[in-house]
């Protein structure tokens, strides 16, 4: 679940985004179906949904394969094909998932990190 600009964003079991207008008196809202076909051997840990300062939905998911070996990936929906495309960066962005969005990276890019990098962190650890 993720709220921005007077929309509560809700990813439901069935797979459905729903995405509920709060700006008016009558709450309005839309599904948007998250499908896509993972190869075979994945399976899905776990689903987050989160608002790009764009106002993009984005989908993570945290995934692992038989093997137990984690990764994860990052899905946004173009708006004209209603299609979920795969993206590699957020583009000078950071997920910050205790609030379900994306903020602007005022960081410098260094040997370390770039403002385009993902960094997974597990009890406030890198991984």
């Amino acid at each position: 679940m993720a709220y921005k600009d007077d929309k509560l964003y809700v990813y439901t079991l069935d797979h459905c985004i729903k995405i509920l207008d709060l700006s008016s008196k009558e709450v309005t809202y839309r599904n948007n179906m998250f499908h896509i076909v993972l190869q075979l051997g994945v399976l899905i840990w776990k689903t987050r949904i989160a608002i790009a300062s764009t106002g993009e939905v984005l989908i993570v998911l945290s995934l692992k394969w038989f093997s137990e070996e984690r990764f994860f990936h990052i899905y946004k929906m173009n708006i004209e094909s209603g299609e979920w495309e795969r993206i590699d960066s957020l583009e000078g962005e950071m997920l910050i998932f205790g609030y379900g969005v994306t903020v602007r990276a005022p960081i410098k890019d260094s040997r370390v990190i770039q403002s385009i990098s993902v960094v997974k962190l597990i009890f406030g650890q890198v991984v």
